[in-house]
């Protein structure tokens, strides 16, 4: 059997974990996006063809909306699909472009701490509730430091095998699994 360093196992690891919350997340992703796509179509059905709209369809759909982006957007995070500017980096040499790009993860992960803080507190500090819909509008805000908290646990995965691939004397042996 070929020997696996703790650095390749722990890489194997980090993937899983990575590969888990990006499929529990996706999952209710797609559930808040099909939940709002029907509200929707049954809200457009009811206001046009019925002449009867439903007072909640547009909040609510509004809300699920505001879950499913904030929950995906640790998915793209995962896997790099954020946009971005790529001419600069390519026109840098290697090692400036790998700077850059640890650059650009601490200011990334700088802003979702910072999300995470301030979107908790505008959370925890609400005293609203919805217009059509009685629920706490905390239930809607918290969206945004869970998506913020979920992305950074993401971006903090993805720097750590992005170490401990590029660093250390088993680096051949991590790039090839």
């Amino acid at each position: 059997m070929e020997h696996r360093s703790w650095r390749v196992w722990f890489i194997g690891v980090l993937d899983k974990l990575g590969h888990v919350i990006e499929m529990t997340t996706g999952s209710l992703c797609v559930l808040f996006f099909a939940a709002m796509t029907f509200v929707t179509i049954i809200g457009v059905f009811y206001r046009y063809a019925l002449n009867d709209p439903i007072q909640w369809s547009n909040e609510s759909a509004r809300f699920l909306m505001l879950w499913t982006g904030f929950l995906a957007i640790n998915i793209a995070t995962r896997k790099g699909e954020h946009i971005r500017i790529d001419i600069i980096v390519e026109l840098l040499p290697s090692w400036m472009s790998k700077a850059l790009g640890y650059i650009v993860d601490l200011l990334i992960g700088y802003f979702l701490i910072l999300l995470l803080v301030k979107g908790w507190a505008m959370a925890s500090n609400t005293m609203m509730t919805g217009f059509t819909i009685p629920i706490s509008m905390f239930w809607v805000y918290v969206s945004v430091p869970l998506g913020a908290l979920i992305t950074l646990i993401q971006l903090l995965l993805n720097v750590t095998v992005k170490v401990l691939s590029e660093f250390g004397p088993d680096k051949d042996m991590v790039n090839q699994c």
